[in-house]
């Protein structure tokens, strides 16, 4: 009778122990009741969960609306945007609200057809999903909104500061690698624009020595030069733009 006392009362220490061994087991494990493992992974330092808002503003530079894409010079933008100032960025655009005037004349508005190359847009979007041997050039944005704020019918007058690439003095034309210039022009920093001086008023020295100066043959290849471009109501940004003047900053006489 004793014995059999004594065996019980062993067992129930023995169950009474199993908890606290249990316990002792999980905590050094790093379990926590209720999580699996317990493991937790935490992102990699500076990486972007997807879904965020991410809102960038700037000058568009391509619109391709059968891909449904546009291209833009970012030049701000929220917390998230901010890293891409001064990146040319590709948006995708399938599915987003476009805000823009009727640019195409085709009796709607707020379509991909009638945002244009010049237009300076806010692209409200979300980081687009990483994919394995995506192309260069892949959309890296998928906008939800897109805000046109430059209006077709607005007067507007372009000035471009930059070097002259190239220079045609039969054809009068010339080509600028731009620099800078005023808001007008911002979208084309860093472009070369082809112009048209025709009809522009030229201020040079007499460069090619033919006696006569302010003619588009004293216009020379590497000299700096500021060009005014005054766009009429409802005239599109296309190359060649035509001039209204050019002043050759390099080898004007003061």
């Amino acid at each position: 009778m004793t014995s059999t006392r004594t065996i019980a009362a062993l067992a129930g220490a023995a169950i009474l122990a199993l908890p606290a061994a249990a316990l002792a087991d999980h905590g050094k494990s790093g379990d926590k009741p209720g999580h699996g493992t317990g493991t937790t992974t935490k992102p990699e330092h500076g990486s972007k969960p997807a879904g965020r808002t991410v809102v960038v503003s700037g000058g568009v530079t391509a619109v391709d609306a059968t891909a449904k894409t546009l291209t833009l010079t970012v030049h701000g933008g929220n917390k998230r945007g901010r890293g891409d100032v001064g990146e040319a960025v590709t948006v995708s655009l399938d599915g987003a609200k476009v805000v823009a005037p009727d640019n195409d004349g085709d009796g709607t508005r707020g379509e991909i057809q009638d945002l244009r190359v010049g237009d300076h847009v806010i692209v409200i979007a979300t980081k687009a999903a990483a994919a394995p041997g995506a192309p260069a050039g892949a959309p890296t944005l998928v906008a939800r909104t897109v805000i046109a704020t430059t209006p077709k019918k607005a007067k507007r007058n372009l000035l471009f500061k930059g070097t002259i690439a190239k220079a045609d003095g039969a054809a009068k034309t010339i080509s600028v690698a731009v620099t800078g210039g005023n808001h007008a022009a911002k979208a084309y920093k860093a472009q070369t624009v082809d112009f048209s001086i025709a009809d522009a008023r030229i201020r040079a020295r007499d460069n090619d020595g033919n006696g006569t100066r302010n003619e588009a043959s004293d216009l020379r290849v590497g000299d700096k030069v500021v060009v005014h471009v005054r766009l009429a109501k409802g005239a599109e940004a296309t190359q060649p733009l035509a001039a209204t003047s050019v002043v050759d900053q390099s080898r004007t006489k003061k």
